[in-house]
């Protein structure tokens, strides 16, 4: 014997049923699925231009209003390493190969060093050039005009920074 047609909807008494998770109703162009985080753009603050108070460069201090060439040395700091660290992780590393194998091994290991070098490079930068954590490290004066004194986690990045100059 079948159940009746559309037993599947029918609620039974005394039953709970989820609610329903709310449906996208934008266009299908308009939704953007995030391939990244995007952290380079939302989590550090934005560059102090020499010659230039904070409110001239970016008179809200926001990432929406930062510079084209701010935007694209940021999306190039988002994107270089996410594609290194993807690459290592997709290339096998063969210990002893021939020739082809041999060739992935090399991207391997040439992928992921270098893709740590560019995060540290431009963590450097980041910390140097728009925190000025080096310069006010041990002192408790304002590191920019915006901010005010460097906060512990900036404090701690800096240290861990110089520990992976040193210690590779």
């Amino acid at each position: 014997r079948l159940p009746p047609k559309g037993h599947h909807l029918q609620r039974s008494p005394g039953r709970r049923h989820a609610a329903r998770p709310p449906v996208d109703r934008r266009p299908r162009h308009r939704r953007h699925p995030e391939l990244s985080s995007s952290y380079t753009f939302l989590l550090y603050r934005p560059f102090d231009y020499p010659g230039a108070t904070v409110h001239d460069s970016n008179p809200f201090v926001a990432c929406a209003f930062m510079p084209v060439s701010e935007k694209i040395y940021r999306a190039v700091w988002l994107v270089v390493p996410s594609v290194g660290f993807m690459t290592t992780g997709v290339i096998p590393a063969v210990t002893e190969g021939r020739g082809y194998e041999r060739v992935l091994s090399v991207v391997h290991n040439v992928a992921a060093p270098t893709s740590m070098l560019f995060c540290m490079l431009m963590e450097t930068i980041q910390l140097s050039r728009c925190e000025n954590a080096f310069a006010h490290l041990f002192d408790t004066e304002p590191a920019n005009d915006l901010y005010g004194p460097l906060t512990t986690v900036q404090r701690m990045r800096v240290v861990a920074l110089c520990m992976a100059w040193c210690f590779g």
